[in-house]
């Protein structure tokens, strides 16, 4: 009877722990374009940065360690695994807002505020387009944004398969005693 008990709470918390699984950014690919002399407002829509002005700069990077774009030296966009953090390091050219926009391979499922909002950042996003407003950018500040993807990992699920397949053969030899 103990084996039954010990197999069935073995297979509910591989279960519970495949419910709950999601996959973080860290690995996948982020494209982004910039437009630092914009002047609208947020937007994640990439025709805002279609290369119409000498500034727009696209380019795209696996999210990984160290900083993923660097644009002209001293505004750093970094990705972590779930987050996002912009520096300005003594930022020169326009007061004009600063518009980023990235297309990441999961999508989106929120985004929200880490800490005190130095660069007055403000952000839209719709499914895997992600855009970012900094509207001070002739501030120094940092900013990070916590990013949620709805990638479902299918790791957990397969041990909870495993699990029911023990279940299985726990009932298997029980009958058989």
């Amino acid at each position: 009877m103990n084996s039954i008990i010990r197999t069935l709470t073995a297979a509910a918390t591989l279960a519970l722990a495949a419910a709950s699984a999601n996959a973080g950014m860290l690995g996948t690919t982020v494209s982004h374009c910039d437009n630092t002399v914009y002047s609208g407002s947020v937007t994640a829509d990439p025709s805002a940065c279609d290369g119409s002005t000498s500034q727009a700069s696209p380019g795209s990077a696996v999210v990984g360690a160290g900083v993923e774009f660097s644009i002209g030296g001293n505004r750093l966009l970094d990705f972590g695994d779930d987050t996002l953090t912009i520096t300005y390091i003594q930022p020169v050219g326009s007061a004009s807002p600063d518009l980023f926009i990235f297309d990441l391979d999961p999508s989106i499922t929120s985004v929200s505020l880490l800490g005190t909002n130095a660069l007055n950042v403000s952000w839209v996003f719709s499914g895997d387009h992600l855009g970012i407003l900094v509207g001070s950018p002739l501030l120094d500040g940092t900013v990070v944004l916590s990013i949620n993807v709805g990638t479902a990992v299918p790791e957990p699920a397969s041990l909870a398969l495993v699990g029911a397949a023990l279940l299985g053969i726990g009932a298997a030899r029980r009958r058989r005693a």
